[in-house]
């Protein structure tokens, strides 16, 4: 006898498997499983329409202006944070938690070390050699097969000052453990798709409104990916139907394409698009604005770069800053589009796995703790059948 215990009264199903045993000429039926499905449930679930209830994600307020939840719910990700090494040790906790029924992660600190976690993975670093280094850049990077670590302190600032290889550098320091293959799951993915067109007339506040607009911005890379529109970012030339070259299109052929991918979020966030805003010494690429419930305008200022310009690092310490003081903005967003991999090579000195770090570190060295660096990857992956 099997009791269904259903207080909520969900629609269920209910069956058993029944075993046969031949015993000479006698067929003997054994039950070998009772069962009940919570049908609405399971609906539920293959149509990945989880409650909200079931999605969990907490960002301490410490690091919230260097985190949306849209970074923590990509396959691929980086946390970056400067802190003072005195406070190593002081406290306990995490920086962020993600969890969901079948994938959860985590970055935070115990007394004696940094730790990343994701499900049943766990890796640790020892903060003790970095205790009395002054400040110090902690990095928490997770990928598919892999998690690491890394705390960048005045020792390394001496090393590459002394004419060390930056990203040899990072390499040799950065502490990493191989993992299983392992993505965020489709309810995550559903959630933030949800959460970016959910409309919004008003802020709450200065940080809300950035909150916003880089969630929004996050979501090209999803566009992309979703409906295999790489292309649109490339400059391909045919001879018949065989394709002759690949390169990807200039920088200012791709932001009508960007506009046109942030216009329906545009729409239902209340956000004013301004692209090629004319302002004192050139034009900045975009200029979002929005309203905040005290009544006063909040204002980002966005600026694309290829990963391969000459420009890249200028335009992260000198272009987007000038903009910003221009026009009296107080956040930045610096976003990098990367199309390094099998049609194209550069930039050569970078990978999608060390850039956020390089550029990362020179926004920290001087100072511009107000502008947000997002990769967005258009490298073209390899189909399937090529893997």
């Amino acid at each position: 006898m099997v009791e269904v215990l259903n207080p909520e009264n969900h629609s269920f199903i209910q069956s058993m498997f029944i075993k046969i045993e031949h015993q000479g000429e006698v067929k003997i039926a054994n039950c070998a499983l009772a069962f009940c499905i919570d049908s609405d449930k399971y609906l539920s679930w293959l149509t990945v329409k989880q409650s909200v209830n079931d999605i969990i994600i907490e960002i301490a307020p410490q690091i919230r202006g260097h985190v949306t939840p849209r970074d923590l719910i990509e396959a691929n990700g980086t946390l970056t944070f400067r802190i003072n090494s005195s406070q190593f040790g002081e406290k306990s906790g995490y920086l962020f938690k993600v969890a969901s029924p079948d994938y959860s992660l985590e970055v935070g600190f115990t007394r004696t070390s940094f730790y990343i976690a994701r499900n049943d993975q766990r890796l640790t670093l020892s903060i003790e050699p970095y205790k009395q280094a002054g400040h110090a850049m902690c990095y928490a990077m997770w990928q598919l097969t892999e998690l690491s670590l890394l705390i960048l302190d005045k020792s390394y600032d001496k090393a590459v000052s002394s004419g060390a290889d930056a990203i040899v550098e990072i390499e040799r320091r950065k502490k990493i453990l191989r993992t299983p293959p392992t993505i965020p799951t489709n309810s995550l993915i559903a959630w933030a798709r949800t959460k970016a067109i959910a409309p919004a007339i008003t802020y709450d506040s200065h940080s809300h409104f950035y909150q916003e607009v880089t969630f929004a911005l996050q979501s090209i890379p999803d566009k992309v990916a979703t409906v295999g529109m790489y292309n649109a970012f490339w400059d391909i030339t045919y001879e018949g139907s065989r394709i002759v070259s690949r390169k990807p299109k200039r920088e200012p052929d791709t932001l009508p394409i960007i506009h046109g991918l942030l216009f329906d979020i545009a729409t239902a966030k209340n956000f004013q698009f301004s692209p090629e805003y004319q302002i004192r010494g050139g034009r900045l690429d975009f200029l979002i604005s929005g309203h905040l419930k005290t009544g006063e305008s909040a204002n980002a200022c966005v600026e694309f770069k290829h990963a391969h310009s000459p420009d890249l690092k200028d335009g992260l310490l000198k272009q987007l800053p000038a903009y910003m003081r221009a026009k009296g903005c107080n956040f930045g967003l610096y976003c990098v589009m990367f199309f390094k991999g099998s049609y194209f090579t550069e930039p050569r000195e970078y990978d999608l796995r060390n850039i956020d770090l390089f550029l990362s570190g020179l926004a920290s060295k001087a100072g511009l703790s107000s502008i947000r660096i997002l990769i967005f990857d258009f490298s073209h992956p390899k189909p399937p059948s090529q893997l």
